[in-house]
């Protein structure tokens, strides 16, 4: 459950949008659902659950301003 202490999310580190990009479609290719990339997010990422619900994010470091 979300609600339960512990474990809040897994997230990955890919190098740039592009291979967000990738992942994105890998993720839709055996229909899995998943957020829209978010670029108002820092870093800008995409969020999916696991099979057993477990939260994932995707996300690439942008320079900082």
């Amino acid at each position: 459950s979300p609600r339960r202490l512990g474990l809040d999310h897994v997230s990955f580190g890919v190098a740039d949008r592009a291979a967000l990009e990738e992942w994105v479609g890998w993720l839709d290719e055996p229909g899995i659902e998943h957020s829209p990339i978010q670029d108002d997010h820092t870093p800008p990422s995409v969020t999916f659950r696991d099979p057993d619900g477990i939260a994932l994010e995707l996300s690439y470091p942008t320079p900082r301003a």
